[in-house]
């Protein structure tokens, strides 16, 4: 009987987020917080305030980093870096266009990187890569395909995972030894996306034709020092990983506290209160997000939920429980990739104890994250798709089999957890 109390209560949370997400447009971050409370109800726990408000503040260490981070994204977009970053290579490789191929990817992973967030890097990076694209002679439709899965990428990739950060709160881990599989996954899938869209069919790039759709005064203007701000950025987290007992871990918060110090000051001029403001309005979604989750993981422990749970995923045979995982994570994360994340990734991690915990969280994360290309919501489908003016259906089916293969992999690294150990040295 309590196992079928608990389960009706699980029904009731995940009908509200559904009902409240899908029906009545709400955001997810009010669907999560009004499934907080419903499921306190039904669970015969009135409406808990003190857990409510433990809730809020779970996750304040990540919105935190998300925070410092999406400024520093805003600033160094606004100092030109970025205008920067795509002239220079299209002016040393625009007579190789695979290689080139490769390097915007990764221009187009860098902000989700940083920040967490798909949409940022669609917002940040989208508009500089998408006329190189159309350079090289991919058509809109095809661009907007690169720009969604490099964005999502980006969000899977370390430093910043948000996801991983979430399901490894939720079950008391540190967020640690997660570069190594994030790497693997991400650049596997970037890889081969990038191939997959770019070979055989783009082209090299006429830099006289370049020249009047891209801006090449400002890398000249401002020469190296426009860079400055990401070498910072990348040294400490570098040099906080490899000589740990020399370089100090000051936080991922303060290192992008002064890696926006350091742009306000190396390219174009920008008011840095205005922009940090500017950035933390369009945070304001994000940190909703992470609130109500804190607030609904909260609850969901405290009625049960979580281990009713992981006791009937225990009775699963393991490759219907990896089955059930490649299809739910994703899917759910259509609705909301946080959402998949915290509210599946924590008791399914459990459930496959036994191998290497850090891999599987990743695993985990990765597959929730792949949300952002899959209705209902696809954010970062959606966002590509309003940069090069294409609708989502005619970019899906440039990113259906990238998208196949990143589950394929995330799936493969569940399964081969225990032997991927040594990547999170």
């Amino acid at each position: 009987m309590l196992l079928q109390h608990e389960l009706l209560i699980l029904i009731a949370m995940i009908g509200t987020i559904l009902a409240v997400n899908l029906l009545l447009k709400l955001p997810t971050s009010v669907a999560m917080a009004l499934a907080a409370v419903v499921g306190a109800l039904v669970g015969g726990e009135g409406i808990p305030i003190r857990h409510l408000f433990e809730g809020t503040f779970a996750f304040l260490d990540t919105a935190l980093i998300i925070s410092s981070a999406m400024v520093f994204m805003f600033i160094v977009q606004r100092s030109g870096a970025f205008e920067a970053i795509g002239a220079s290579l299209v002016k040393r490789f625009h007579k190789r266009p695979l290689l080139l191929l490769i390097l915007l990817m990764l221009v187009m992973m860098f902000p989700g990187m940083v920040t967490g967030t798909a949409s940022i890097a669609v917002l940040c990076a989208g508009a500089i890569v998408a006329p190189i694209l159309s350079l090289m002679g991919f058509s809109t439709a095809r661009t907007g395909a690169f720009i969604a899965i490099g964005a999502t990428l980006g969000m899977a990739a370390p430093p910043v995972n948000i996801p991983s950060m979430l399901i490894a709160s939720s079950v008391d881990m540190t967020y640690l030894g997660f570069t190594g599989p994030l790497l693997l996954i991400s650049m596997a899938v970037a890889l081969f996306a990038t191939l997959y869209l770019g070979l055989g069919r783009c082209k090299a790039i006429d830099l006289h034709e370049a020249k009047k759709a891209i801006d090449f005064e400002v890398g000249n203007k401002y020469g190296w020092k426009i860079y400055l701000p990401i070498i910072v950025l990348v040294c400490i987290v570098l040099g906080i990983r490899v000589f740990p007992r020399i370089v100090p871990d000051i936080g991922l918060p303060f290192t992008f506290v002064i890696s926006s110090i350091v742009a306000a000051f190396t390219g174009k001029k920008c008011n840095i209160l205005e922009t940090a403001s500017d950035a933390m309005r369009e945070n304001v979604s994000v940190l909703g997000k992470i609130m109500a989750i804190g607030m609904f993981l909260q609850i969901f422990n405290l009625v049960g939920v979580r281990g009713y749970i992981v006791a009937n995923c225990f009775g699963l045979p393991t490759m219907l429980l990896f089955v059930a995982i490649v299809f739910l994570m994703p899917v759910f994360g259509g609705i909301s990739v946080y959402g998949s994340a915290s509210l599946f990734g924590p008791p399914l991690l459990l459930a496959l104890l036994g191998g290497d915990e850090i891999v599987i969280a990743a695993s985990l994360s990765v597959l929730a994250i792949l949300g952002e290309l899959i209705p209902p919501t696809a954010l970062a489908a959606n966002y590509a798709s309003r940069i090069v003016g294409e609708t989502y259906p005619s970019m899906a089916r440039h990113f259906i089999v990238p998208l196949l293969f990143a589950i394929l992999v995330s799936f493969l690294c569940l399964t081969f957890s225990s032997s991927l150990s040594f990547l999170t040295v």
